[in-house]
């Protein structure tokens, strides 16, 4: 990776990279990976703009053992997708922050109807297509107490990122509280709604509490 900073406010990361999420297998690809970040002269705004960029073929001559399926061996193959993203953060203060984050993502003939492929009733190889805009507001309430509301969008086009298509609606609202300087809880609230497809369960929506309990050292 070359970084180059061009001025106070504009620096950009130029990588080559061997693969996209695959480590040292067959099915690894050549790939470029960048990313431009400006920060405004307060520092309270930053706006960076990434990409992973290869063939974005998908890759039918390498199925693996995938750990996210009962099947053995996922007949799709592997994924070599091609990225875009940005992201702009704002500090509203020392307390209030927002993040605006958006993504697209593509990938060439892809197989229909396998684990992994798109969802297509003429059951032929299409290009796959999804994009996301996700919303992060942040405040923090004191020095161990910190709230998250998160509002996400993200439209499977070809529900082949997820196994079902359609606009998926997601909103989370939860707590950072700092039990100890090691110790962290963190309970939240999170409904999840897709407009197309029964993807929960069966259900087109999803409530759901959780707590975690992070450790630091």
């Amino acid at each position: 990776m070359a970084i180059s900073r061009f001025n106070d406010q504009l620096t950009g990361y130029f990588m080559v990279a061997n693969g996209n999420d695959v480590f040292i297998d067959p099915a690894q690809e050549i790939r470029f990976v960048s990313a431009m970040k400006w920060t405004t002269t307060s520092k309270r705004d930053t706006v960076s703009f990434g990409s992973s960029v290869g063939r974005g073929k998908f890759n039918t001559s390498r199925p693996f053992n995938a750990p996210t399926t009962a099947s053995a061996v996922e007949p799709a193959g592997r994924n070599n997708e091609n990225v875009f993203h940005i992201l702009y953060t704002h500090a509203f203060g020392y307390k209030l922050g927002y993040a605006l984050e958006a993504l697209y993502g593509y990938q060439t003939n892809v197989p229909a109807n396998v684990p992994g492929g798109i969802v297509d009733l003429r059951n032929r190889p299409m290009n796959a297509q999804w994009y996301s805009f996700a919303n992060y507001l942040t405040y923090q309430m004191s020095d161990q107490m910190g709230a998250l509301f998160r509002l996400e969008f993200f439209n499977d086009l070809n529900g082949q990122r997820t196994g079902f298509e359609g606009w998926y609606v997601s909103s989370t609202l939860g707590l950072t509280v700092e039990v100890t300087e090691s110790i962290f809880l963190r309970p939240e609230i999170r409904y999840d709604f897709n407009d197309k497809s029964n993807a929960f369960g069966g259900n087109r929506s999803l409530l759901m509490l959780s707590n975690a309990f992070v450790i630091v050292w």
